[in-house]
Formats: C-alpha cells, sequence, structure tokens
C-alpha cells in the first residue's frame, strides 16, 4: 500500500475553517514534527510504503495529504478545495500526481470536494460524504469514470465532522468504526 504524506514543516493555524481551528488553537510545531516520523516510521514498518510531496510554506494544510483527491488504479480524481485559503494546494498536488504517471481527472463544472476526506472506498464500495465540504454532485462524475464501484451516499450533518474521514473508517466488508451522531437520520 501506498500512502502519501507531506512533512508538517509549516503546518499552523493561521485562518479558522472547521471548529477546531480556533484564534485560541497552538500547534506544537517540534511535537508535531515529531509525531509526523513516528507515524511515518511505523506505516513503514508495518509493510506501507510511503511517498513523500514538499509542503508549500503558503499551504498550512497541505499535511492532509487525503484531501487532495480520490485514488483509485493509477487515477487521481483531484480535489476542488471549497476553501479559498486551501486552494493553493491543487497545483501543488496536481503536478504531484502528474509527475508520477497518474491519470488525472477534475471537476468538469468546479464543485468543491475535498477528496478522500470525503470519499472512501473499501472493496469497490465509495462511502460518499457531503454537506460540509464536498458538494454531491462530483459522485456523479466519478460514477462515470470508476463504474466498478458501487457508491453509498452520506450526509454530514455535525460541523465537528466536516469530514467523512473524521467520524467513518471502513475495516472491512461488513466493519468500520462510526459516529453515528455525525450523519443525517435519513442517511444512517
Amino acid at each position: 500500500m501506498k500512502i502519501l504524506m507531506c512533512e508538517p514543516r509549516y503546518f499552523d493555524v493561521q485562518y479558522s475553517i472547521n471548529p477546531w481551528m480556533t484564534s485560541t488553537a497552538t500547534v506544537d510545531k517540534s511535537l508535531a514534527r515529531v509525531q509526523w516520523w513516528q507515524l511515518k516510521d511505523t506505516i513503514e514498518r508495518c509493510g506501507g510504503e510511503v511517498e513523500l510531496i514538499e509542503q508549500d510554506v503558503s499551504s498550512p494544510d497541505m499535511v492532509f495529504t487525503a484531501n487532495a483527491g480520490f485514488v483509485f488504479d493509477h487515477n487521481v480524481y483531484l480535489a476542488t478545495f471549497k476553501h479559498p485559503e486551501r486552494q493553493l494546494e491543487k497545483k501543488y498536488f496536481e503536478y504531484w500526481f502528474n509527475e508520477k504517471g497518474y491519470e488525472i481527472h477534475g471537476n468538469e463544472d468546479p464543485v468543491p470536494f475535498e477528496g478522500a476526506g470525503d470519499l472512501l472506498s473499501c472493496n469497490k464500495k465509495l462511502f460518499a460524504a457531503s454537506g460540509f465540504r464536498t458538494n454531491p454532485s462530483v459522485y456523479n462524475e466519478i460514477t462515470v469514470i470508476a463504474p466498478e464501484y458501487k457508491i453509498i451516499r452520506l450526509e454530514l450533518v455535525d460541523p465537528s465532522f466536516y469530514h467523512l474521514d473524521t467520524c467513518f473508517c471502513p475495516l472491512n466488508e461488513r466493519q468500520a468504526l462510526v459516529w453515528p451522531e455525525a450523519f443525517s437520520e435519513d442517511k444512517k
């Protein structure tokens, strides 16, 4: 398994785009880098292959590489970030995926989509969330380029869980870690 990571050289809370990013939030940059290296080493010891992208100084949230897009086979459907503070990241991720030979797809009519933050796969099923950062219409395009996947649509309703990967993690065909209160009643 390949995992894209970005060392948190410039990670910081410089703006507020979710309930956890407040003017009182501080980042222990030294600790963040230690924890990042520990995570990278753990992934590699467990047999994962880590690929790296350099962080741009003006993109403090670039460390959240799952948001870069949705990767399937050797394709990537690139993110279109909702918040202007993150939109600069797209060009760096697009360049990286292009350099690695991925076939790049993206919004024909750019609507917000935040990659594997809101779209998770497990055994040819896609768990596709919308509500805060991703417009559900983007999944219509994804079904065209990845028809072998069955899409299960979910709606996020709690702003504390603004991305699917903050409240849901499929483990296998029958099990997942989930925070049910993060989802609308009709999508549970």
